[in-house]
C-alpha cells in the first residue's frame, strides 16, 4: 500500500510512493484521493518526477473531487529506479492520497524514462526518437505517456511506432494542448525489437516535452507484436450468464462520440431458445440516459437506439446467422447523414425490417456499458456463447472500412489502432475490448484510445476462457 499522506492545499506537488531502488520496478494502481466533508471539491493531480527534470511531468488528472467524496486513477503508473509518483490537492481541502503498488525485479534492459529533454532535442514538425526500439530478446511495456506544453501556444502532438526506413505508423494524435498543459495517451504499448516510438508537434518551433513510463523486460517466445495488438488467441464464453460492465453498476462513463458511431462485435453465440441475447449494451442508467443496444434473438440481428431527451426509438432488424458459427456484427450511425446502416459479416444489409424508425439525435452522455448484457443495472438479456471482440468509433465507418475491418480480423489479425488497406480511422476506435485476452482482474481489458476497462466481471472467471478465435 502507499503511505497515507495528508497532502495540503498548495500548489506544490508531495512524494506519494518513492523511487524503488536499483533493479526494481514498481507497478502502482488505484491510487485514491480523498477529500474531507464539509469543505470545497479538491483539484487532484498525480506525476512523475526525478532528479534533474525541470518539473515533475503528469500522468493523471487534474480531476475535481466534491467534498465527503473519493476520485480514483485507475490506470497503472510503472517507476523504474529513480522515478517516484507525486500527488497534490489544490482548491481549498487537504486529501487523504491512497493507493496499491506491486515491485517485482527488473531482468531486461535498464528501465528508465525517456524524456527528450534529456539531450536537449526539442519536439517539433519532424519526428524524433523518444524511445529506441528493445534489443534482442526484449521488450519494452510503456503504461502512459504524458505530452507536456512549455510553449506560448497551444500544440498537437502525434505519437507513432518508428520502424526500418525509417516509417511511422501514427497511434495518436492529441487535442490541441493548451500552452503550460499536460496530455496523456494512456493505452498500454509494446515495443519489440526494430520497433520504437516516435513523436511530432504541428506548429514549431516546438518545446512539447515527452516522457515514456515504460518497463523493459524479457521477451516470452511467444509474444505478439506491437501494439495494441489484436492477436490475443482468447475469447470469454458467456453460457453462464455472467456479463462485463464498466464496474460498480452506480458508475458512469462519457464514451466520448456525438452523433456518430460505429459498434462492432466478433461473437459466437449457442440456439439458447431464450429470446433476445445482448452482446453490447450502452446506456440506460436508470433508465435516464440514451441507448445502444446490439442483440439477437435466435437468428435475427437487432439494433436499438433510442433518444431519451427527445424519447424517440430506432430499432432494425438484420441479418438471418446460424448459431454456433463465428459472425461479425456491426452498425453505423450517423446523424447528419440521417443513415443507419447494418452488417454482417462485413456485407450491408441494404433492406433491414424497421420495426421503430424515430429520429434520433443524440450526444454522447454519462452512461453505463456492458458487454454481454444491455447495460441495464444489474444486467439483463445476457448473451449465451463466446465474445472475442467489441469495437466503438466515434465516426461512422465507411462500407469499405467495415469490410476491412471483418475480413482482416478473421483469424485474429486485424488492429483498430493501426491504419492500413482500406482503413484510415484508427485514430477514431475509442474502445477495443478484448473479452479473455487477459485473465482476471482483466477479463475486460479496453485497448482503445479513451479506454474503459469492463472490470465489473458479474460472475466470469478464468475458467471461462476460451482458446478460441473467428474464423
Amino acid at each position: 500500500m502507499i503511505a497515507d499522506h495528508e497532502i495540503s492545499s498548495i500548489t506544490a506537488w508531495a512524494v506519494a510512493v518513492t523511487a524503488p531502488v536499483t533493479g526494481k520496478v514498481r507497478l502502482v494502481k488505484n491510487v485514491t484521493f480523498e477529500i474531507p466533508a464539509g469543505g470545497a471539491a479538491g483539484v487532484c493531480s498525480l506525476a512523475i518526477d526525478a532528479a534533474g527534470w525541470p518539473a515533475p511531468i503528469e500522468c493523471f488528472g487534474p480531476i475535481t473531487v466534491a467534498a465527503g467524496t473519493t476520485g480514483t486513477s485507475g490506470q497503472t503508473v510503472v517507476l523504474p529506479a529513480g522515478i517516484e509518483l507525486q500527488a497534490r490537492c489544490t482548491g481549498g481541502p487537504t486529501a487523504l492520497v491512497t493507493g496499491q503498488f506491486l515491485e517485482e525485479l527488473e531482468n531486461s534492459d535498464a528501465t528508465r524514462h525517456r524524456h527528450n529533454a534529456d539531450t536537449g532535442e526539442a519536439i517539433n514538425t519532424q519526428w524524433t526518437v523518444i524511445l529506441n526500439s528493445p534489443t534482442a530478446g526484449s521488450r519494452h511495456v510503456i503504461a502512459d505517456i504524458s505530452m507536456w506544453n512549455s510553449t506560448a501556444g497551444a500544440r498537437v502532438c502525434d505519437l507513432a511506432l518508428e520502424s526500418t526506413g525509417p516509417t511511422h505508423t501514427i497511434i495518436h494524435r492529441s487535442a490541441a494542448i493548451p500552452a503550460g498543459t499536460t496530455a496523456h495517451y494512456s493505452n498500454t504499448i509494446v515495443l519489440t525489437p526494430e520497433v520504437g516510438l516516435a513523436a511530432q508537434t504541428d506548429v514549431g518551433p516546438g518545446s512539447v516535452v515527452v516522457v515514456a513510463n515504460y518497463a523493459g523486460a524479457h521477451e516470452p517466445a511467444d509474444d505478439r507484436q506491437s501494439p495494441p495488438f489484436s492477436a490475443s488467441g482468447w475469447s470469454l464464453d458467456f453460457h453462464t450468464s455472467g456479463y462485463l460492465d464498466s464496474g460498480d453498476i452506480a458508475v458512469s462513463h462519457d464514451y466520448d462520440f456525438d452523433n456518430e458511431v460505429t459498434v462492432a462485435v466478433w461473437c459466437k453465440y449457442i440456439d439458447s431458445g431464450a429470446g433476445t441475447r445482448t452482446a453490447f449494451g450502452y446506456g440506460n442508467n436508470s433508465g435516464t440516459q440514451n441507448r445502444i443496444w446490439l442483440e439477437h434473438d435466435e437468428e435475427e440481428w437487432t439494433i436499438q437506439l433510442y433518444d431519451h431527451t427527445h424519447a424517440t426509438l430506432k430499432v432494425y432488424r438484420f441479418g438471418n446467422t446460424a448459431p454456433d458459427t463465428w459472425v461479425h456484427a456491426a452498425i453505423t450511425w450517423s446523424f447528419t447523414a440521417t443513415a443507419l446502416r447494418v452488417y454482417i459479416n462485413g456485407v450491408e444489409d441494404a433492406a433491414p425490417a424497421k420495426p421503430s424508425d424515430g429520429v434520433i439525435d443524440f450526444v454522447s452522455t454519462l452512461a453505463r456499458g456492458s458487454i454481454g448484457s444491455n447495460g441495464n443495472w444489474g444486467g439483463g438479456d445476457q448473451f449465451q456463447g463466446l465474445i472475442h471482440q467489441a469495437s466503438m468509433w466515434d465516426v461512422a465507418l465507411s462500407p469499405t472500412e467495415v469490410a476491412a475491418v471483418y475480413n482482416d480480423g478473421k483469424g485474429d489479425a486485424f488492429d483498430c489502432l493501426r491504419n492500413q488497406t482500406g482503413y484510415s480511422s484508427a485514430a477514431s476506435c475509442k474502445h477495443w475490448w478484448t473479452p479473455g485476452r487477459l485473465v482476471s482482474p482483466d477479463l475486460g481489458d479496453d485497448l482503445g484510445i479513451t479506454a474503459i476497462d469492463y472490470v465489473g466481471e458479474r460472475v466470469l472467471t478464468d475458467t471461462d476462457r476460451v482458446a478460441e478465435v473467428p474464423s
